[in-house]
């Protein structure tokens, strides 16, 4: 497995993104990111109106296993 720059592991580490710094992570704009997360296609957590993608089912994703 290749390294990873800090900037792209940081997020790995933290618990939860907010839809914008996962749509980053995933070279999206953040109206797909919103469209995904609509479609269930991300997983997350809502408080409020508030949204935020869980970092452990996405990184699972963007690894390539099984989303459970």
């Amino acid at each position: 497995m290749a390294t990873q720059s800090p900037a792209v592991q940081s997020w790995r580490d933290r618990p939860t993104l907010s839809v914008a710094e996962a749509a980053k992570v995933l070279g999206l704009c953040r109206n797909a990111a919103y469209d995904a997360v609509n479609r269930g296609e991300i997983e997350v957590i809502t408080f409020g109106k508030r949204k935020f993608v869980l970092t452990r089912p996405l990184a699972r994703m963007l690894d390539g296993q099984a989303q459970s």
